[in-house]
């Protein structure tokens, strides 16, 4: 199917898009930006499994390795 001739989409170069961007900068929070909260759960995911780990290969070399 062909698209009429004048309504195609004008396709803008990178430092076209670059400057309509500069032009009138839209300033929003990062709490906006993200869409909502970090309850900073992964980090504690991340701290107790290797703890977990740690103890788990501690007790595989002192008792499991005889």
């Amino acid at each position: 199917m062909r698209v009429p001739t004048g309504t195609e989409p004008k396709r803008f170069s990178s430092v076209e898009t670059r400057m309509a961007q500069d032009e009138d900068p839209t300033e929003i929070s990062g709490t906006e930006a993200r869409g909502g909260a970090t309850p900073h759960v992964t980090r504690y995911v991340l701290g107790i499994s290797l703890i977990l780990i740690i103890v788990l290969f501690a007790a595989v070399l002192l008792w499991g390795g005889r």
